[in-house]
């Protein structure tokens, strides 16, 4: 199951996040930056990403990130 935490404060290219999804090992699995575009992760069973994405509000992928 999958816990949201807000008010979370990252500093990453000048821009602040505001909120992170964690799943049930403490590893995130979205992040949400102040414009409303996100990272997305996925991870295998012993844990290394096995896709990241960042993607705008619209969901569709930001120019030059990874996609799935």
């Amino acid at each position: 199951m999958d816990r949201t935490v807000n008010n979370v404060s990252l500093t990453y290219s000048s821009q602040m996040s505001y909120g992170c999804t964690y799943n049930s090992g403490t590893q995130h699995t979205r992040l949400i930056w102040i414009d409303g575009s996100y990272w997305d992760w996925s991870y295998d069973v012993l844990d290394p990403v096995t896709v990241g994405k960042h993607c705008w509000v619209d969901s569709s992928a930001k120019a030059g990130h990874p996609k799935e």
